[in-house]
């Protein structure tokens, strides 16, 4: 028998041997076994990945898609936005009227100079633009409010003799108003800083506002405003956007604000309205003088009037040297008036002293010796010096020029 059979020898056919061969078999089946683990393991954590990459890629798609359709929602929306924001653009022109007054020849046209002084007020604000501001949009509109006390600034002018009738101030302001659409004279009334107020108030409104592209601001006289501004002077874009109107020259304070200046000296006054009335006669007379040592006097004790001893005054003045007084005057108020009477009470003395003036010659005192001053019951008006404090007149003008 031969010693080998189909390719094996006898010695393989041991046990041994078939135990060796079932161990290497078992081996390679082995590794097949952990070789297909590793693919099915592989294959799931790679199936795993695919599915979240798909997933990603679903949530990207679509996060592209709502981004496109917000990006174009928001295109929209800007330039809707732009076209809002630049229809109807305009420049505010902001005027306390209780202080800048329009040129007298405009108030004595009453209503007529009204219209033109808006028409004029309108080409140089459009001017001054042109040169002022970049980029200024053609149809950009002129809207004016100038905020005064009607009635007290018409009996200003009227008083001041700017026009012979406080009416045609009134017309004026009237005119002015209906002068342009968007052009207002708004009366604030009587008030200390009404006008004030709502300008303050107004300017605030529209400082930042993108449609107002520049702001006229007419307060020259007032150092009030100075408080307004100067917090707004260290802000670049306030400054750009605010420009000082001059009429008569601007208080120290607001000429050393670092804001754009500029004058309408064709519309508006450059001095300020002289209201002092002139009298209605010019007296002639000169100074008295009396030699005290002519006057003895010596003191009533019942009238507490100092009466003279003697009727021989010496005078620098003779009475042919007096002028003619018109009936009524205070002179001949006191030319008409009766002697003293002693034997009066003090109060009946000034009384009468008030009533008339007393003649030279006659001092009217109290026991103490005192001279007694008239009494201003039936001269002093309260009515018309509150309508006087109502116009808000410039001390420092009035009482210093």
């Amino acid at each position: 028998m031969s010693s080998s059979m189909n390719g094996t020898t006898m010695d393989d056919g041991t046990i041994p041997a078939l135990w060796r061969r079932y161990e290497q078999l078992k081996n390679v089946e082995l590794r097949k076994d952990l070789l297909i683990e590793e693919l099915l393991a592989r294959y799931e954590y790679l199936s795993e990945q695919h599915k979240n990459e798909c997933a990603d890629h679903e949530r990207e798609r679509e996060y592209n898609r709502t981004s496109q359709r917000k990006d174009k929602d928001l295109q929209q929306n800007i330039l809707r936005l732009h076209n809002i924001l630049n229809r109807d653009p305009f420049v505010l022109v902001l005027v306390d009227g209780d202080a800048m007054i329009f040129q007298d020849a405009l108030l004595q046209e009453a209503e007529a100079g009204g219209k033109k002084a808006a028409g004029l007020l309108q080409s140089a604000v459009m001017s001054f633009l042109e040169s002022a501001v970049a980029e200024l949009p053609s149809d950009t509109k002129v809207v004016t409010r100038i905020y005064a006390n009607l009635r007290g600034l018409s009996d200003v002018c009227a008083k001041a003799g700017i026009v012979d009738n406080p009416s045609k101030a009134e017309g004026f302001m009237r005119g002015f108003t209906r002068g342009r659409t968007l052009f207002d004279f708004v009366d604030v009334g009587y008030g200390k800083d009404r006008a004030d107020g709502k300008m303050t108030e107004v300017f605030k409104l529209h400082l930042y506002d993108y449609r107002c592209r520049q702001i006229l601001f007419g307060c020259s006289h007032d150092n009030g405003y100075a408080r307004l501004l100067e917090e707004l002077s260290i802000d670049e874009e306030c400054r750009n956007r605010v420009t000082l109107i001059g009429g008569v020259p601007l208080e120290k304070e607001l000429a050393d604000l670092s804001f754009k200046k500029t004058r309408f000296q064709t519309l508006f006054r450059t001095t300020k309205i002289n209201t002092h009335q002139q009298p209605e006669f010019v007296s002639d007379f000169r100074p008295v003088t009396y030699d005290t040592n002519a006057f003895p006097s010596t003191l009533n004790q019942t009238s507490g009037l100092v009466t003279p001893q003697s009727t021989n005054v010496s005078s620098t003045v003779t009475s042919s040297e007096w002028p003619s007084l018109a009936t009524g005057t205070w002179a001949a108020a006191a030319k008409n008036a009766p002697p003293f009477v002693p034997g009066q009470s003090t109060l009946s003395a000034a009384k009468i002293i008030a009533q008339k003036s007393s003649a030279p010659t006659q001092i009217p005192r109290n026991r103490k010796g005192q001279r007694i001053d008239p009494s201003l019951k039936g001269i002093y008006d309260k009515d018309e010096i509150a309508r006087i404090k109502r116009m808000k007149m410039c001390n420092v003008h009035y009482l210093h020029a």
